[in-house]
């Protein structure tokens, strides 16, 4: 559970979330084999704050706009929340899957390696009638290596 509702500037963003995560490893030797799986249900506010917490504004732009800039633009006072709700948060990903592999090389130094992927998926934001609504394109990918050494 994400209880994101206490958080300081993403209550303002995100809805609370549920979210699961399991993994298995299986060890041939000095090999360790890892799998694994993440679901999180989506956290975007559908009606966001105007707000983020006390940041103030995004460069000259007021947080929330003010209501005669947004009707004279056709869009909402929380637009601009909408907009940081999928460009400038962390990434939103619903489904992430993951492999690793890590070898022992002596009693004291370990390398491992991991690769992850969370697959395409799209979130629609409606901004108004002037600017009406845009897609994100939400996916990602990550590989890394890592060696640990203990003195």
């Amino acid at each position: 559970w994400k209880n994101w509702s206490s958080a300081k500037v993403l209550e303002d963003v995100w809805d609370d979330q549920f979210a699961v995560a399991l993994g298995a490893q299986y060890t041939m030797g000095a090999w360790k084999f890892r799998a694994g799986y993440v679901y999180q249900e989506d956290p975007l506010l559908d009606d966001p704050n105007g707000t983020l917490g006390t940041v103030q504004a995004l460069g000259s732009l007021p947080l929330p706009l003010p209501a005669g800039v947004a009707g004279a633009f056709g869009t909402t006072p929380n637009a601009l929340v909408k907009l940081v709700q999928t460009t400038l948060v962390p990434a939103i990903w619903q489904n992430v899957f993951t492999v690793g592999a890590g070898i022992e090389i002596t009693s004291k130094t370990r390398l491992d390696v991991h690769a992850a992927v969370a697959p395409s998926r799209q979130e629609r934001r409606n901004l108004g009638p002037a600017f009406g609504s845009f897609e994100a394109d939400l996916k990602g990918y990550s590989i890394g290596a890592g060696l640990s050494m203990n003195f």
